[in-house]
């Protein structure tokens, strides 16, 4: 495949995930204050980290920064949100 369409596609997944799954996950954390014991603040860096890869996954739908460094970070945070996804809700 084109490395376009492909950064487009894990562009897509990163920016649909956030605002699906892991915004909310984040907001709920944070209200809750973690659960009974506040262990639930610790997933709060590894969501920030997620939501960090907003920007590289916008940058995705420019055609001056498709290039295959910003596929490859895509890449990485799409397994990133892979394995948190399947940890959290398996």
């Amino acid at each position: 495949m084109n490395c376009k369409i492909v950064n487009k596609i894990f562009g897509s997944v990163i920016i649909v995930s956030n605002l699906l799954f892991f915004i909310p996950l984040n907001i709920k954390n944070i209200y809750s204050g973690g659960g009974p014991m506040g262990i639930g603040l610790l997933a709060i860096p590894f969501l920030e980290l997620i939501h960090s890869f907003l920007i590289p996954a916008c940058l995705a739908f420019k055609s001056k920064f498709n290039t295959t460094e910003l596929t490859i970070i895509n890449g990485i945070c799409v397994a990133m949100i892979a394995f948190l996804f399947f940890n959290i809700i398996l």
